[in-house]
């Protein structure tokens, strides 16, 4: 009986762990998401033509950056792609500005 007891405070702990852990992770995806969304945005001349002939509009590009379902792949360049199910968005950040490169269709 006492060993069933200890078992059971064990698990318990275990649970109040993973809970914590858990929050935590939660609270750090809310800071790094809360970074894209307070940059200063600006196109090169190439993104504002592609965005033309794209025919993608801003606030789509800027739904891209403060998505939380945007997914950030870093390139050996420097550059950042996001991307969501239909655009990409290649960008480099600097201090608090991020600059859009070029955006495209995915296929």
């Amino acid at each position: 009986m006492g060993y069933i007891f200890i078992i059971l405070i064990f698990t318990c702990l275990i649970a109040i762990i993973i809970k914590n852990i858990s929050s935590n992770e939660k609270s750090k995806e809310e800071q790094d998401r809360s970074f894209f969304e307070n940059l200063e945005i600006s196109f090169t001349p190439h993104a504002a033509e592609r965005l033309i002939e794209r025919e993608i509009t801003k606030e789509e590009v800027e739904k891209i950056i403060n998505s939380r379902n945007t997914v950030a792949k870093p390139e050996k360049t420097g550059r950042i792609v996001l991307s969501n199910e239909d655009i990409s968005v290649v960008c480099m950040i600097q201090g608090k500005k991020i600059t859009i490169i070029t955006v495209y269709i995915n296929n």
